[in-house]
């Protein structure tokens, strides 16, 4: 988080995580247990649960505000399921390991189009 900041502003200096270390154990526990639980049927649902936690937790430097702009994660668990799926795809069926590369992008371009500001908790 110390590299992320608002283009054409100075810096990233006070932008930071504030998750603590307990509570990304115990998210990464609970999400081991459900698939565990689900043979990895749930991994979707787990994904989603730990990127929340994480970008709840990302405060990026506001040169404009006193306080930090904390992010948010508003994708779907069925929208990470299409695509997971689409990954899963291109490493088992032959030759389409040429395809994973473009299958991992769009994941995370998924993942990061659902990522955004958010503007409710400016205090």
């Amino acid at each position: 988080m110390n590299h992320t900041y608002y283009e054409g502003e100075k810096g990233a200096e006070d932008s930071r995580f504030d998750g603590n270390t307990f509570q990304y154990i115990g998210y990464n526990i609970m999400q081991f247990l459900l698939l565990v639980v689900t043979f990895g049927l749930a991994y979707p649902w787990t994904h989603k649960m730990i990127l929340r936690w994480q970008t709840k937790h990302q405060l990026i430097n506001n040169d404009q505000l006193i306080n930090n702009d904390r992010l948010i994660y508003d994708g779907t668990a069925l929208g990470m399921l299409v695509r997971a799926l689409v990954v899963i795809l291109t490493l088992v069926i032959p030759f389409a390991f040429l395809a994973s590369p473009w299958a991992y992008c769009w994941l995370w371009r998924y993942q990061y189009s659902h990522t955004h500001v958010d503007h409710s908790s400016a205090e």
